[in-house]
């Protein structure tokens, strides 16, 4: 496109280069390509989040991307308290941001990451008359259920937040969600007096930095690796009671990454006495590639609580990677959805801990060609299905 003939876009998000999670990489990945239409401006908050220092970026913003960070000093992740009073402070800062600089006209793509930022955004919307895109990587507030801030949805609290933000979310424009069953449930929550198009894009593989390396057949343990965020959402209590009853010597569990609950999960291998698990450290995303293959098949889990509120994007980076994908969650889910159609894993609800249990005791040595054979499976559907190039043209065309 000729530059002179550009808009502005503005991206807010909580998580933006150089942080290293998978939202991080996503809107870095995403803000690139919409900067070949846009004058793209990023707004948002300082990194919190690992980053590998001495490393090399995976990827770096286009040199034409103005990137402007909210500083806040900074705060352990893992604290809920601490977090939260830093979305609150960033939200309000990135309303001031949208209030002086947003035109009437240009467009804004908001995360909902912080989660307080598209109440404020659907009010001055009212005010400025500019164009409203929600990506919906988490729906707050009803993912506070699964992490136990809210028992349940009856909590008044909860009844009143859920009321603001489904208003909210009808302010939008467009609202883009990463999975079909997210989809369905955003389609239902704007269903009243909404015109705004929902559309599901999902998050992508990065098949060029991830790829299959040789496997040592002949390894003594079958290694599942679990890989990421030792999240509130992710059911990894439930996941470790269940493994803690197989008793299949030929298996070990490695559960890589840091997050809220890892203390937690420190403390029930110690005091269930498990010997299968292994909890190791964060890594780096110039690493990733070399850990994710450093297994037989990869592990994924969400509560099923979480269905239509959230996508793991590292089932895709594991498909890249060429290893079956083992899933603990929602059938509903994308990521089940994806495993059943494509047959590249096994899909399980964590209510099915006898079925888990018996399924991993069965796993021997003579399984691992079968394992193979489904990872090569699963890295094609990866480069064929689940590519950034085919994703990020969706942003293209609905932005």
């Amino acid at each position: 496109m000729n530059k002179k003939n550009k808009n502005k876009l503005w991206i807010f998000t909580e998580l933006f280069y150089p942080e290293e999670t998978s939202t991080s990489l996503i809107l870095l990945q995403i803000a690139n390509k919409l900067s070949e239409k846009y004058y793209v401006n990023v707004i948002t908050g300082s990194p919190v989040y690992f980053t590998d220092k001495n490393g090399k970026p995976v990827e770096k913003p286009n040199t034409d991307i103005n990137i402007k960070k909210i500083v806040y000093k900074y705060i352990n992740k893992d604290d809920l308290l601490k977090r939260t009073k830093r979305a609150l402070y960033l939200s309000f800062m990135m309303m001031k941001e949208i209030y002086q600089n947003v035109l009437p006209g240009q467009s804004i793509l908001a995360v909902t990451n912080p989660p307080n930022l598209i109440v404020l955004i659907a009010i001055l919307k009212k005010v400025k008359h500019f164009k409203f895109c929600i990506l919906v990587h988490d729906v707050f507030p009803e993912n506070s259920i699964a992490a136990k801030i809210f028992k349940n949805n009856k909590n008044l609290f909860y009844i009143l937040l859920k009321y603001i933000y489904d208003i909210a979310y009808r302010q939008a424009d467009i609202i883009i969600t990463c999975g079909r069953d997210m989809n369905e449930y955003i389609e239902k929550k704007v269903r009243k007096n909404s015109k705004a198009i929902v559309k599901c894009i999902t998050n992508w593989a990065d098949i060029e930095r991830i790829y299959p390396l040789p496997q040592q057949v002949m390894q003594e343990k079958i290694i599942l690796k679990y890989a990421g965020n030792f999240g509130r959402v992710q059911g990894l209590k439930k996941l470790f009671d269940i493994i803690s009853e197989v008793n299949n010597q030929k298996l070990l569990f490695i559960f890589q990454g840091s997050g809220a609950i890892k203390k937690e999960l420190e403390e029930i291998i110690i005091a269930k006495k498990i010997k299968n698990i292994k909890i190791l450290g964060s890594y780096s995303r110039s690493d990733e590639n070399k850990i994710l293959n450093d297994c037989n098949i990869g592990v994924v889990s969400l509560d099923e609580q979480m269905e239509g509120f959230g996508v793991p994007s590292k089932v895709y980076n594991i498909m890249a990677a060429g290893k079956p994908v083992l899933y603990i969650g929602s059938k509903r889910s994308e990521v089940s959805r994806m495993i059943n159609e494509n047959g590249i894993g096994y899909s399980f609800l964590f209510s099915q801990s006898i079925e888990i249990i018996n399924f991993l005791n069965n796993i021997s040595d003579d399984k691992k060609w079968k394992f193979i054979r489904m990872g090569t499976k699963s890295r094609k559907i990866a480069e064929t299905k689940y590519s950034q190039k085919e994703s990020l043209k969706k942003f293209m065309d609905i932005l």
